[in-house]
């Protein structure tokens, strides 16, 4: 039996066991509103996202936007910013052009109304 297999079986099983860490130390800041570390070379930083349309217009996947409170932003996948917010399962995908993006203080202030 040639060690070449063995030795891709044993990378691929420390980068899958890397990329679940990853994420589970992401989703933890997001849980807890502070700074995320990096991911994979995008760095998430905590954002306040006001539409640009009516609220009911956004299209997108995901949760619905609430503009009061920040979200951490993973910059854009495409035309789509990619958002995740404190108490979300999942992220937010919605149309750049249907946002604005500042960043925020942080992830636990509250969003002054715009």
């Amino acid at each position: 039996m040639s060690v070449l297999p063995l030795m891709l079986g044993g990378a691929t099983v420390q980068a899958l066991q890397s990329a679940k860490a990853a994420v589970n130390r992401t989703v933890a800041a997001a849980e807890g509103g502070e700074d995320p570390p990096s991911y994979f070379g995008v760095e998430p930083a905590w954002t306040c996202v006001k539409p640009v349309v009516e609220l009911d217009r956004l299209s997108g996947e995901g949760p619905p936007l609430n503009p009061r409170t920040p979200y951490l932003s993973f910059g854009k996948s495409g035309d789509d910013a990619v958002l995740w917010g404190r108490s979300a399962e999942s992220p937010v995908k919605i149309p750049a052009s249907q946002i604005w993006l500042k960043p925020a203080e942080s992830g636990t202030a509250a969003l002054r109304s715009r």
